[in-house]
């Protein structure tokens, strides 16, 4: 919840949301929200990518404003967006940034006010400054939780081969399979 009070001093904002894009690329997951409750939209549910607004904010490699009247005005400026409970819920003004680690997108970082015409491009740059940020923090996190798997896989493997050592009743030889020695 710091994330949402220091953010919030920079941005102000009725809901926060930090979206990761899943493995098979077609879907996301609200992995952080702070503010007001969407039904559908909570920490843990997955949601599919295409005609979602978090696909426009992750098509591209720069964040973007929308100011919308209603879920109607959104489905006329954006056709691809086909359901925004978001919008449906209250919200008049969005910012979202791409996260970016390399040149891959992983995910968004959602700004929603409930106040139309509340952000401007002042806003979009920090915005896009707290995404590289989360963006480098997630992939640190990430990198961290593969070493911890990787070194918990050797110790595994090695407890198996000390294991077969140990009880061998004459000795061990061992075969590189593609050369025959």
């Amino acid at each position: 919840e710091r994330f949402a009070v220091e953010a919030g001093k920079l941005i102000p904002f009725d809901r926060v949301s930090v979206n990761l894009l899943n493995p098979d690329g077609k879907s996301f997951t609200n992995a952080y929200v702070s503010g007001f409750d969407v039904p559908g939209r909570r920490p843990g549910v997955i949601v599919p990518l295409a005609g979602s607004v978090s696909e426009i904010f992750m098509q591209g490699h720069s964040g973007r404003i929308i100011h919308v009247e209603s879920p109607e005005d959104l489905i006329k400026q954006f056709p691809s967006v086909t359901v925004s409970l978001v919008v449906q819920a209250g919200i008049r003004s969005l910012i979202g940034v791409p996260l970016i680690h390399g040149s891959e997108v992983i995910g968004s970082l959602h700004f929603r006010s409930k106040k139309p015409n509340a952000y401007t491009e002042r806003d979009l740059l920090l915005a896009e400054r707290i995404g590289e940020q989360i963006a480098v923090a997630i992939a640190n996190a990430r990198l961290y939780s593969d070493i911890k798997t990787t070194e918990h896989a050797l110790r595994e493997s090695e407890g198996r081969f000390r294991g077969l050592v140990e009880q061998a009743a004459v000795g061990v030889a061992e075969i590189e399979m593609s050369t025959g020695r």
